[in-house]
């Protein structure tokens, strides 16, 4: 299945072949590959694997910002979540182009993106090291929400996190856009709750 969306400025889609060698260029600081795997680590196990589905984020330019794997029926060791799950995995911002708000960015329409491949899946979790604050703030602000702490793994304390793609069962916070107009260095998100507006996200933009 091929699906490619697009949103403001960049493009979620499935990954393609002929962005193979965009993804051997991929790079993540040392400090970063504590808590990721470099796209070309995975790449292929996930392309081999018909429960798992690579996918690559574009910007404006077509220039690969950003890597991700969506594997469905995972079960993640030391958490019990239902058999009929999405689970995001190796999400990554390529260090070229960390700073532009990207990462925010592709949280912020992971669910359309998701219920897009994955209709018929309501239930989307991700693990990320408790030491990882930077990335779970980004989470939360996207509207996961903390299920769960797991006190070993294998660098520590890892934490759960869930997000309810048709928002059935849990009230969570959104993340969109902000249509009104907006200073020229600065991008603003609007926080919704429950349909409400309840703050926002200012991102410097760089030039």
């Amino acid at each position: 299945m091929f699906i490619k969306e697009n949103f403001e400025n960049i493009t979620v889609q499935v990954y393609e072949e002929k962005y193979r060698q965009s993804l051997y260029d991929f790079k993540l600081s040392e400090r970063q590959q504590i808590y990721s795997s470099l796209p070309k680590d995975v790449l292929d196990d996930a392309i081999n694997d018909e429960d798992r589905i690579p996918n690559i984020a574009l910007n404006d330019e077509g220039e690969v910002v950003g890597f991700f794997v969506l594997h469905q029926y995972y079960q993640h060791e030391g958490y019990d979540t239902p058999n009929q799950v999405i689970y995001l995995r190796s999400l990554s911002v390529n260090e070229d182009f960390q700073g532009y708000g990207y990462g925010t960015k592709m949280m912020m329409y992971l669910p359309r993106y998701v219920q897009t491949l994955f209709p018929n899946f309501n239930h989307l979790y991700l693990v990320v090291d408790a030491e990882n604050k930077g990335a779970w703030n980004v989470y939360e602000r996207a509207g996961f929400m903390h299920a769960a702490t797991k006190e070993e793994g294998p660098i520590g304390k890892e934490r759960l996190y869930y997000l309810d793609l048709d928002s059935k069962h849990v009230s969570s916070l959104k993340l969109k856009p902000n249509t009104e107009e907006q200073p020229f260095n600065i991008h603003i998100i609007d926080l919704i709750k429950d349909d409400n507006k309840v703050g926002f996200i200012a991102i410097e933009r760089h030039e």
